[in-house]
Order: C-alpha cells, then sequence, then structure tokens
C-alpha cells in the first residue's frame, strides 16, 4: 500500500485553498471516477478522507478506500441499494430519503454527487 506523506483532503477542511488548486483537485477526481465508471465500478464512499494528496504542487491526487465500492456491469440497467458511504455527502437515494424510501435504488453517479458536496 502507498505511503502519501501529504495525508488525505481533511487537513485542508475549513482552510481555503487557491481556486487554481480546487479546479486541479477537482479534474484529477473526476479523471479518476470517468475511468472507474466505464468500468462499472462506484466509489460509493467519497470523501476527503478519502482523497490522498501526493502532491499540492504540482497538485496531484489519487482516490483510495474502495471498501464499500460496487460494480455494476456495462450491458445491465442494474442500481445499486446497499445504504453506504459518509451522510454527509450522501445523496437522497442512499439515505433513502426519496419517494420509495424502502427500496431507494441508484447508480455510481452518487460519486459525482459527494464530488460536489467535497469541493
Amino acid at each position: 500500500m502507498e505511503s502519501f506523506e501529504e495525508g488525505d483532503l481533511t487537513k485542508d477542511i475549513g482552510t481555503p485553498l487557491l481556486q487554481e488548486t480546487v479546479g486541479n483537485v477537482t479534474k484529477l477526481i473526476l479523471e479518476g471516477l470517468k475511468v472507474m465508471h466505464q468500468q462499472g465500478i462506484a466509489h460509493g464512499d467519497l470523501k476527503p478522507g478519502n482523497i490522498f494528496v501526493e502532491s499540492m504542487s504540482p497538485v496531484w491526487v489519487k482516490l483510495g478506500d474502495f471498501g464499500v465500492s460496487k460494480r455494476i456491469l456495462a450491458q445491465s440497467n442494474q442500481t445499486l441499494h446497499t445504504p453506504v458511504s459518509t451522510q454527509l455527502r450522501s445523496t437522497p437515494e442512499v439515505l433513502r430519503l426519496g419517494s420509495n424510501s424502502e427500496t431507494s435504488d441508484y447508480t455510481n453517479c452518487v460519486d459525482i454527487w459527494s464530488l460536489g458536496c467535497v469541493i
């Protein structure tokens, strides 16, 4: 397992980052999510503690902690059902706050919602 001397993004909570830095971090995370989603993988718990910093100059971050990640087959219209992730960054579907809270389904789009919360 890799070691990240810079830690993760939790150390930056409450400290404003330069807009350019936030943009670069966001772009890298989106690129990582694109690859994952193309492979049918939903991270499911995207949060500052799961975004590891290799370097802030130049910006280089990596996604980690895939313990609750799920895979959806590309040819299926399968959805996820397991209520996972950190509540502060969870979609209404994951929190079962939808119109049918007993059977709330969701897709890997939950990662985009969580990224918006992180940013």
